[in-house]
């Protein structure tokens, strides 16, 4: 998941793991709203601008 434009960050792909012509980011919030959306508690910790854990738990 990203929290900035990955494109601000493209000399720091490799360093996180990331590859846009293999991979398919989707943003924080459309992930935060999408577990949302099911009931879950969600909890975000960001480690990266492009690197991201989420914790969710069904309510």
């Amino acid at each position: 998941m990203f929290f900035e434009n990955p494109e601000n960050h493209k000399d720091e792909f490799d360093v996180v793991g990331y590859g846009p012509e293999v991979d398919l980011l989707s943003g924080a919030e459309e992930l935060i709203e999408c577990f949302s959306n099911f009931d879950f508690t969600v909890e975000v910790h960001k480690l990266h601008p492009l690197v991201g854990v989420i914790i969710a738990n069904r309510n």
